[in-house]
């Protein structure tokens, strides 16, 4: 993972994807948390933005709903597709 991105997960500059992809790989690497933010900056920013761990918590739910949401529309269309095949076969 590019420095430069995560350098700008940090400044809030990054696409959604980008975020996502930034934080699966700092959950995976914790350690370098600490190469990125001090205690105390990180403390800092998070009282700063005023946002609970609450707040948080319901936007990654909120991501991960529209994920799933975007996977049963895949499933529909496909469905629909493979139903409009298997008519005009039958006609």
């Amino acid at each position: 993972m590019k420095e430069e991105l995560i350098q700008r997960f940090f400044k809030k500059q990054c696409t959604a994807a980008e975020s996502m992809q930034v934080s699966k790989y700092l959950k995976a690497h914790p350690e370098l948390m600490d190469k990125f933010l001090s205690e105390e900056e990180w403390n800092n920013t998070e009282t700063a933005s005023g946002m609970t761990e609450e707040f948080w918590n319901e936007v990654w739910a909120s991501i991960q709903k529209k994920k799933r949401m975007g996977a049963v529309i895949a499933y529909l269309k496909r469905t629909a597709v493979a139903g409009c095949i298997a008519t005009l076969i039958g006609l």
